[in-house]
Order: structure tokens, then sequence, then C-alpha cells
């Protein structure tokens, strides 16, 4: 999987993602939960072999969601 928009800097998982149980329940993804918790998660995904993973639950609205999906070229 490429992408020319990544920094060189940036790596991609080296472990099966599939292979992950949502272990975790966290309410609302924001800039602090990928800048704080999900680095964490992933350290210890490559290094510890941990298949501790995270299920999203949004609190908003379906209007809400699908207009911010859309801001973010995301549907």
């Amino acid at each position: 999987m490429g992408n020319n928009l990544l920094s060189a800097k940036a790596t991609l998982p080296v472990y099966d993602r599939n292979n992950l149980a949502p272990r975790i329940v966290h309410l609302g993804f924001g800039a602090f939960h990928r800048a704080h918790q999900g680095v964490y998660a992933d350290i210890l995904a490559t290094e510890h072999f941990s298949d501790w993973g995270y299920y999203k639950v949004n609190l908003i609205g379906g209007e809400q969601q699908i207009a911010g999906n859309a801001a973010n070229l995301l549907i």
C-alpha cells in the first residue's frame, strides 16, 4: 500500500491489524487519541505482540458524521 502524501518517516504497521481484538472501547476518536493512546497501542502491538485493539464509538448524529466525512473526502 503506497501513499505519496506520507512523509518518508511515516511507517505502516508491521503486524496484521485483522488479528487485533476490540478490547478497548474509546468514545469518540479525536486528535488526543491519535496523538497518544493510538501510538501506545501501536507500540505494544509492534514490539510486544499485543492483540489489543480499539472499538470506536462516536456519540454524534448520522448527519454530522456524513457531513464530517464529506468535508474530509472520506465518502
